[in-house]
């Protein structure tokens, strides 16, 4: 299923296009849901794509603040934003392990390799859980209700304006959480910066059609980005366990959670050198850019 707003289903049927792109990302989150996984690593997979998939929504609606309007546009947002949080627990516990491993292969340093052995030895039974069958059913129940509420969303007119405006009020925003980040270092910051970097990492997947050759290395960028906040985000999620955790021995506790400080760290410079070519980028000029096309069929 292709995240992408096509030329051909622009003009007048943007609107519909749109709803059709919402209808799709809540469905294949339900269809994943829906069905119980045979095997843990399989329910992971899920989680991951349907929480990915509940991301892609909530870009959307952010996307089309002022077509919805601010009211109508929040009490959605929120919505989507609750349904992705009832699996955040989940899938946080689950990706420890795939940290560890992450970990394990980068080093050579066999101490370091013994302190993650015991760790995930130690750390990964307990952390290894399933969705409970009555949380997958409150988050299919929340799903369908927000596939209603989309169908009843009706859009401000002339919409490519409204949609210019929605990404110079994202990109606008990322930009403000980016230089909080650098200005004020901290696991919350860069966590919130990774959010508003992903809001515009899939307006550009979403728009990026229209303007194939346009965005290229921009997409690339904000793509790298993302996933280097995400594992600084997940070494974050881990080092609290460890440190936490009253089962771990002390010495490979802190053998590991010395490396996890060092990884952080140069996640974090790396993530904040990095930035630097997006806030080039003015909101104005780059939603004057990307929906040129939106804009000329308004006025067509």
């Amino acid at each position: 299923m292709v995240f992408a707003l096509s030329p051909e289903r622009t003009g007048p049927r943007l609107g519909s296009s749109l709803r059709e792109i919402l209808h799709e990302q809540i469905d294949e989150a339900q269809r994943l849901l829906a069905v119980l996984a045979p095997a843990l690593k399989t329910e992971a997979e899920a989680i991951h794509s349907a929480r990915k998939a509940c991301k892609r929504v909530r870009t959307v609606v952010r996307l089309l603040y002022y077509a919805l309007g601010p009211v109508p546009g929040r009490v959605v947002g929120e919505q989507v934003a609750r349904t992705a949080r009832q699996l955040s627990s989940v899938r946080d516990e689950q990706v420890l392990g795939e940290t560890l491993a992450k970990l394990r292969d980068e080093t050579d340093d066999t101490e370091l390799v013994q302190a993650i052995e015991v760790v995930s030895r130690l750390l990964l039974p307990f952390a290894q859980s399933s969705v409970e069958n009555m949380l997958r059913q409150q988050v299919l129940q929340a799903l369908r209700d927000l596939r209603s509420r989309v169908d009843g969303l009706g859009l401000v007119l002339p919409l490519g304006k409204a949609i210019s405006k929605g990404v110079a009020r994202l990109w606008r925003r990322m930009r403000q959480a980016c230089r909080r980040m650098n200005m004020l270092p901290s696991t919350e910051n860069f966590h919130r910066a990774r959010k508003r970097i992903k809001d515009c990492y899939y307006t550009v997947c979403l728009l990026r059609p229209l303007r194939p050759r346009r965005f290229v290395d921009l997409k690339k960028n904000l793509e790298r980005l993302a996933d280097q906040l995400g594992f600084e985000h997940d070494l974050a999620i881990l080092a609290e366990r460890i440190r936490y955790d009253p089962i771990l021995p002390a010495s490979s506790s802190a053998h590991l959670l010395a490396h996890v400080a060092i990884r952080r760290e140069r996640l974090q410079h790396a993530a904040s050198r990095q930035v630097r070519s997006l806030l080039r980028w003015s909101p104005k000029r780059l939603a004057k850019v990307l929906c040129r096309k939106l804009r000329k069929a308004d006025e067509g």
